[in-house]
């Protein structure tokens, strides 16, 4: 198994970027802010870049969620390979840059994580309820709001 320490998929970011017994403190939130900012930064950067050119398709997300997943698999192996990084490293980069750049990286590590310990079914309905249920979100969110702004 390739998560040893963890059952749950989602797991593996919580235990990357927080190790054991370790309460967030000021510092580590600003780690994590730091990286927000970061992160967040580049998304508007690629999606404002992109847009000049794809005005029709939302290729700035596409390219944003494709990369952050590319980084997210990249720091997944180098954590597992030097699991003695600093806890300061895991949260600017997991928690903060990654987280947003991209939601696509959680669900990316969580879906992969399902197939490397053998459970395609679990993947294959991880990657069909993240699809569906977050246009689904969507749709219902729109109807509410519109419904909302009719009164």
């Amino acid at each position: 198994m390739l998560f040893a320490y963890s059952n749950h998929p989602s797991d593996i970011l919580l235990n990357m970027a927080i190790p054991s017994g370790l309460s967030a403190g000021l510092s580590d939130l600003l780690w994590v802010a730091m990286g927000g900012a970061l992160g967040a930064s580049c998304r508007f950067g690629i999606i404002s870049f992109s847009s000049r050119y794809s005005p029709s398709f939302p290729a700035g997300t596409l390219i944003a969620n494709l990369l952050g997943c590319f980084f997210a698999g990249l720091v997944l192996s180098l954590l597992l390979h030097h699991q003695s990084l600093p806890t300061a490293f895991k949260l600017f980069i997991l928690t903060g840059f990654l987280g947003s750049l991209t939601t696509f990286s959680a669900f990316g590590v969580e879906t992969l994580s399902l197939s490397l310990q053998s459970k395609p079914l679990w993947a294959g309905l991880n990657i069909l309820f993240n699809f569906t249920g977050t246009l689904m979100a969507v749709l219902l969110g729109k109807a509410l709001m519109d419904l909302f702004l009719q009164k």
